[in-house]
């Protein structure tokens, strides 16, 4: 089980640029993310879980319990919301461990690299295995290939001999 809150694909959306951008250490205890700058709900970059809905379910589930005069009124407490939900125990198959200093775009670039080395080894463990066989296969086609010519040869002294033999 793993949290959102240490992944290193949570991220804070800007409001100015829109860039997704590293969820900082004192951002990710405690939820709060900085209004002015960033949206109030925080984004998972490979969408492995949707934080806004979740925030969004959380508060009418909340306001549904309310009695109608206090409901009208109340207002969303993002900050708790989001709190609870990244520091929620769940089970993320794309939970990678977060790095402090990268972007949720730089996590998944590591993620990308490691993959692609996983699959070059095993690529280059299959080539190797390959060429052993080759080579295997190769050796004994040389041994069939020399005692093919030692036969021709005996052959070929054979009927050298029968023919000086039968045509004196």
């Amino acid at each position: 089980m793993v949290k959102c809150s240490e992944c290193g694909y949570i991220a804070a959306r800007n409001c100015e640029t829109r860039q997704l951008e590293e969820m900082e250490k004192d951002h990710r205890g405690s939820g709060n993310l900085p209004g002015h700058k960033y949206v109030r709900v925080p984004v998972c970059f490979v969408m492995a879980s949707d934080h806004y809905g979740d925030a969004h379910a959380m508060f009418l589930s909340i306001r549904d319990k309310m009695a109608s005069p206090a409901k009208d009124h109340f207002e969303p407490q993002w900050e708790k919301y989001v709190k609870e939900i990244i520091n929620r125990e769940r089970d993320c198959p794309l939970f990678v461990k977060w790095k402090q200093g990268s972007t949720p775009k730089e996590h998944q670039e590591m993620m990308d690299r490691e993959v692609m080395l996983k699959w070059q080894a095993e690529r280059e463990e299959a080539d190797r295995k390959w060429r052993e066989q080759q080579e295997k296969w190769h050796s004994a086609e040389e041994w069939r290939r020399y005692i093919f010519l030692a036969v021709i040869t005996v052959l070929a002294v054979i009927i050298g001999v029968l023919l000086g033999h039968f045509t004196k």
